[in-house]
């Protein structure tokens, strides 16, 4: 089997397991979280969970606990150039 050349990236992300509150069914619900990058301050990290609930429909509680991870990414070089953006070279 050929090797198939990837794009990989490792990555340090925050889980975050908070109490959320579901504003139509009017229940708290547990819910996780992941954030793209390590906040230092909880304030910062409250802040990014609220905007991340809200772009769902659910008002954020309180946290619970919270994991750092650090995982490999990857994907293949067919899909990268699909889902990439194209950036210009900043000067030199």
């Amino acid at each position: 089997m050929p090797r198939i050349p990837m794009v990989t990236r490792t990555l340090r992300t925050v889980h975050v397991n908070c109490y959320v509150a579901d504003l139509k069914s009017k229940q708290i619900k547990e819910m996780t979280f992941v954030l793209p990058r390590v906040l230092p301050k909880r304030s910062q990290l409250v802040r990014a969970v609220t905007k991340e609930a809200e772009s769902i429909g659910m008002k954020f509680c309180e946290i619970i606990n919270t994991d750092i991870r650090e995982d490999l990414y990857g994907m293949t070089e067919s899909e990268f150039v699909k889902a990439a953006k194209i950036i210009t070279k900043t000067k030199e």
